[in-house]
């Protein structure tokens, strides 16, 4: 009744893949996040920390809110 369409392997797959095993990867990720909120930091503070919010949005921001930020808020 229904045809499901098949899903053919493409190029960009196979490199989204690899990226995603790789930790230095995350690890670039991260550290643009943290260098654009620096940036933005010195034109427009609010702008800059608008930007730092996104750092929790990386698999690294996750993980530093889960076990640095939130034990130091919560007391």
């Amino acid at each position: 009744m229904f045809s499901v369409p098949s899903l053919k392997p493409n190029k960009l797959r196979g490199v989204l893949a690899a990226l995603e095993r790789q930790p230095s990867a995350l690890l670039l990720g991260y550290l643009a996040l943290c260098a654009l909120s620096i940036l933005c930091c010195f034109s427009i503070p609010l702008l800059g920390l608008a930007s730092a919010f996104l750092l929790g949005s990386t698999l690294i921001g996750c993980y530093l809110s889960i076990y640095l930020v939130t034990p130091l808020l919560t007391g």
